[in-house]
């Protein structure tokens, strides 16, 4: 079986003919990563409403998340796997934003056993309207689809 990850992109594709990228554009993308790679953090630090498991000598105990829900963090891999990438070329700056933990993907469309349970969906669902309305801001949005 192939390893999937997840990953969302936002690109934008400055006027190649007329301007070079200035590096404040580079930092304005930074802003809005670590605004989603917080709120997706967010999202996955709440509590959870599905099966109690307990572990360890002393037996303690984690509740998961039901299916539908966000994940719930237990062990730290997968809020440990957030982040974003801002790659500035002469003509165009891009930001990446993702997870590398091998199961982030299986988490957010789930499998044949496993119920989903979306947490970059609905992260990025909550915060378009800001992200749309940094764009706006510096007229960098043509076009809106996420």
């Amino acid at each position: 079986m192939s390893k999937k990850s997840s990953e969302c992109r936002l690109i934008w594709k400055g006027d190649i003919l007329t301007s070079a990228i200035d590096k404040g554009s580079a930092d304005k993308l930074e802003e809005i990563g670590y605004m989603i790679e917080n709120g997706l953090k967010e999202v996955i630090s709440g509590k959870g409403t599905g099966r109690i498991y307990r572990y360890g000598k002393s037996k303690r105990k984690h509740q998961s998340s039901a299916p539908g829900e966000p994940p719930v963090t237990w062990g730290g891999e997968l809020k440990d796997s957030i982040g974003h990438v801002v790659m500035a070329g002469k003509f165009i700056v891009s930001l990446f934003t993702g997870m590398t933990a091998d199961h982030s993907f299986w988490l957010e469309y789930g499998t044949r056993k496993m119920k989903k349970r979306p947490f970059a969906k609905i992260t990025f669902e909550k915060l378009s309207p800001e992200i749309k309305a940094e764009l706006t801001k510096y007229g960098w949005l043509n076009e809106w689809t996420h």
